[in-house]
């Protein structure tokens, strides 16, 4: 065993490996292989589930701080439209027809 920084004696490499643990993401017990790195998850699906809950966590956050980051704009006066709101010259429209009904030699247009 080897001594950590607050004296308290720290388990050997392969000591902690019999112990049981509990997964972070459903809780359950399980024990780990003899093997490799420490698990965190019993199972590949837990950490798979752990994973897009961090993703979607960090989407949530990025998303959070540019609406308060528009909303400070927005306050001070330094918001930029979403749209050009500038008029645009459109085409000529034709002269309005007038309401006299058509005599009887004369035709519609057709426009």
């Amino acid at each position: 065993m080897t001594k950590r920084v607050d004296g308290a004696a720290a388990p050997s490499v392969g000591q902690d490996r019999g112990r049981e643990r509990w997964c972070e993401w459903c809780g359950s017990p399980f024990r780990p292989a003899g093997t490799g790195r420490m698990p965190r998850y019993c199972r590949r699906s837990c950490r798979q589930r752990a994973y897009e809950h961090r993703q979607e966590a960090a989407r949530l956050l990025a998303a959070t701080q540019e609406a308060e980051r528009a909303a400070l704009a927005y306050a001070a006066g330094l918001a930029v439209p979403s749209r050009d709101e500038t008029p645009q010259p459109g085409p000529a429209l034709p002269p309005p027809r007038s309401a006299a009904p058509l005599s009887a030699g004369e035709e519609l247009p057709l426009f």
